[in-house]
């Protein structure tokens, strides 16, 4: 093998080691904490209501064939 191609080698492996290390290095450090004040200070995205109240009997949607067209999907089985 030439130098040219064992000097690539070695530049890749360093270059291999290297980024391994950093890689590791940066896992291991704790990244800090954001700063929080524990209080929101925004109005509420929406306005918080009770769940609506269900009764009667419950109706299931019939199910689809994905592969169907939309033609066929309406067309009762």
């Amino acid at each position: 093998m030439g130098k040219t191609f064992r000097r690539v080698v070695k530049v890749l492996g360093l270059g291999a080691v290297a980024g391994t290390v950093v890689g590791f290095v940066r896992s291991v450090r704790r990244q800090p904490e954001p700063p929080t004040s524990g209080e929101a200070t925004w109005d509420p995205i929406a306005p918080s209501r009770p769940a609506p109240e269900r009764n009667g009997p419950v109706e299931f949607a019939e199910s689809v064939n994905d592969d169907a067209t939309p033609d066929e999907a309406s067309e009762p089985s």
